[in-house]
């Protein structure tokens, strides 16, 4: 479908929708005014075409983060045990996170600049690695995770400045 056939589908389906918030409750569109309906239903119209107008802009505006040397991107839970046993009781960053995700993409340069500063960090993409995400129960991102000799010692959500993330590695 064109940008501009998904522009009149929204823009129809605003219409519906604006002719329908006008309408009285119970129903009876014949109480309501015409110049109140017509408004609200070209309103909603012009809404839904501006989105739909301005959602493959948006799309195209979003970036997964790019990781520099010293982070490692997981897929499986076999390679992340791999690098958690090889770590020798250092401690382990996990990030998970979306590329779509606001917050995700703040957080990335944190996350970046911990790895070059030579901590150990994994990385896991969650759309990538649905199996792994639901393994650690992450159910909204970005989530952290910091292992110590195998061990899970932090779990936390949300945005984490460089200097938390700093001090939750010692």
């Amino acid at each position: 479908m064109s940008v501009f056939a998904a522009g009149i589908a929204a823009a129809a389906i605003g219409g519906a929708a604006g002719y329908l918030l006008a309408r009285r409750p119970g129903g009876n569109t014949r109480t309501a005014s015409r110049p109140n309906l017509m408004v609200n239903a070209a309103l909603g119209g012009l809404i839904g075409f501006a989105l739909a107008m301005l959602a493959p802009h948006v799309a195209a505006s979003i970036r997964s983060p790019v990781w520099h040397n010293g982070i490692t991107q997981v897929v499986s839970d076999s390679q992340l045990n791999d690098v958690i046993a090889k770590a020798d009781g250092r401690p382990v960053l996990v990030y998970f996170y979306a590329p779509w995700c606001v917050p995700c993409n703040a957080m990335a340069p944190n996350v970046d600049k911990l790895a070059q500063s030579g901590r150990t960090v994994l990385v896991v993409n969650v759309d990538s690695a649905p199996r792994l995400a639901q393994l650690y129960n992450v159910r909204s991102v970005p989530t952290i995770y910091i292992f110590s000799a195998g061990k899970i010692q932090y779990s936390g959500l949300g945005y984490h400045s460089f200097d938390t993330l700093q001090d939750l590695m010692r």
